[in-house]
Formats: structure tokens, sequence, C-alpha cells
């Protein structure tokens, strides 16, 4: 029963990655009937040399980092929110799931609506607000690219770390709770809780 699920994880997901671990391996070109040439690690020993590489590998660490710390507290702060028991809340639950429930595709179009430079979202509501001058290439720019894809992967990846934690919050013990105690003083004048 389980084959004609995992045919399709074999054929999309195992079989491309073994084959680029593998390629990893050879010299392997772009184009069509060229076989490719095992070379053992020399692709990773001139990969170790490259200044791109680790330039790229630092900056793909700032953006792990800064997605993850970012999502994560603005995550928790979001999930504090919906199980404090305001009003309006079983309205503003299902809007956290919004960007979740959007394809890639469309949130890829959607912030290239924002990030654009001469007409995007952004760059008019700040200039109409007098923050800046003229618009700003916000994807274009060496300074500004960077935040500019942190912000993306953070409110992409929000829902569903908002949605574990209000989870976790709202299944807590409620011996754990946040709520003030009432502290008694008995008898004895010794302080102690409920």
């Amino acid at each position: 029963m389980l084959i004609p699920s995992l045919l399709p994880v074999m054929a999309f997901s195992v079989y491309p990655l073994v084959n680029g671990i593998w390629l990893g391996f050879t010299d392997a070109k772009a184009g069509y009937e060229i076989v490719p040439q095992f070379n053992g690690l020399d692709n990773y020993a001139k990969m170790l040399g490259d200044d791109v590489f680790w330039s790229s590998f630092k900056i793909g660490l700032i953006w792990a980092f800064s997605v993850t710390i970012l999502q994560f507290l603005l995550s928790l702060g979001l999930a504090l929110l919906l199980n404090a028991g305001l009003r309006f809340q079983s309205f503003v639950r299902p809007l956290a799931l919004v960007p979740w429930a959007m394809p890639s595709v469309i949130v890829a179009i959607l912030w290239k609506l924002i990030y654009h430079p001469d007409a995007g979202i952004l760059s008019t509501a700040l200039r109409r607000l007098g923050v800046i001058q003229e618009n700003i290439n916000w994807l274009g720019s060496f300074e500004l690219a960077l935040p500019a894809v942190i912000v993306v992967g953070v409110w992409a990846g929000m829902p569903q770390t908002t949605i574990t934690l209000l989870a976790g919050l709202q299944n807590a013990p409620k011996e754990l709770s946040m709520r003030p105690r009432r502290w008694t003083v008995p008898a004895g004048g010794n302080a102690s809780g409920p």
C-alpha cells in the first residue's frame, strides 16, 4: 500500500539527491550527451579555496540564523497574543495562516510587487510618508538585498512556527500558567503559594 506514495518520493526527491551527490565527485558540465568522468575530491578542493564560496557560505549562515531567530521571536509574540483571549481572536487566528496557505510562486510574485524599484508598494508608501525622496531598488542593492529576503523568509515561515508554539501554549499544564499567583500568609507567618 505504501508503494504508490513512495514512487513519487523516490523519483522526485531521493533520486535527484543521490544523483546530485554523485555529480559532486565528477567533472560534470551542462550539456546533452556529455558523459561525466569521476574526479574524486577535486571539486571540493577547488571550492574550499574559492573566495566566492566562502562569501556565499557566510551570507547563507547570516540568512539562516537571522530568519530562525526573528521568526521564532515574532512567532512567539504572535502565539502569546493569540492565546491571550483577546477580542476577535477567532477571526485573527485564520489570518495567521495566510502566508502558509499561499503557494510559493504567489509569495514570490507578491514580494516582487512589494519590492519593485519603480512601482513597488513599499517604496511608494515610504515616499508618500516622506521617509524617502526617491524609489529604492530593494533587491538590486547590495546592502538591502539580504535584509529584504530575510523579511520574506520570516514572513513565509511564521505561520508554522506560530501554530506550533500556540499548540504548545494551549497544551501546557495549568501549573505553568503565566497568571499571577495569590500568596497567603498562614498563622505562623511564613508566606506560601496556593
